[in-house]
């Protein structure tokens, strides 16, 4: 039986639809590889610039398909501990993606300043950015990013004086709790995205976030 050409042609572009729709191959972001960090809304990796070992990070937003440099770093052992060792892996939500970095005088070196960042993937801006503690001066750990799909952001930071749940959104940067008997990896986000869980002690805290 001979199929029309145009019922052929709609067929195809369906076809070319359900594909981009994955964010897989029809959008110009590469292929997940090893090292890589992927979610359902872009993709996070890593490049050598040049024969210096010099080592980027880049994100890439499915729909877009344009590259950005996130992260400038010189070598695989620090671009790894930027976004792996300092605090999990970088969240991908929406058109925006949230990580740590590692922001050094001299790239080459250690130590330097850890900083939390959110970048747009669609605009290619940063919309948020702040420098958390300097390694020389104080060793603290930074915990799992939450974000949400609109940008806004939640980090913990546990120093030797405890425990902080700090968050960005609509309303500003604020710190909702700082103490040493808030649970590092409590924190967790409501359902619906509007409200953020976390426990100080044996007690459930919560706080609304736009």
């Amino acid at each position: 039986m001979k199929v029309p050409i145009a019922l052929a042609l709609v067929a195809l572009a369906i076809g070319t639809i359900a594909v981009d729709a994955t964010g897989r191959r029809s959008h110009r972001c590469p292929p997940v590889e090893s090292g890589s960090y992927q979610s359902r809304y872009g993709i996070e990796f890593a490049r050598f610039k040049d024969r210096k070992d010099a080592y980027n990070h880049f994100g890439c937003l499915y729909g877009v398909g344009k590259s950005y440099v996130l992260d400038h770093l010189w070598n695989t052992e620090l671009a790894s501990a930027s976004f792996s060792t300092r605090g999990g892996n970088p969240e991908i939500v929406g058109r925006y993606i949230a990580h740590y970095m590692i922001k050094r005088a001299d790239p080459s070196q250690e130590p330097g300043t850890i900083a939390i960042r959110v970048f747009d993937l669609r605009e290619g801006k940063e919309v948020f950015s702040e420098d958390l503690y300097e390694e020389t001066k104080e060793r603290a750990r930074v915990g799992p990013i939450i974000l949400k799909p609109n940008g806004s952001v939640v980090w913990t930071l546990k120093r030797r004086t405890g425990t902080e749940v700090d968050v960005h959104d609509s309303k500003g940067r604020r710190t909702l709790d700082v103490s040493p008997e808030v649970v590092y990896e409590s924190v967790a986000l409501s359902g619906d995205g509007k409200r953020l869980f976390w426990l100080h002690g044996n007690e459930a805290r919560e706080a609304p976030i736009d």
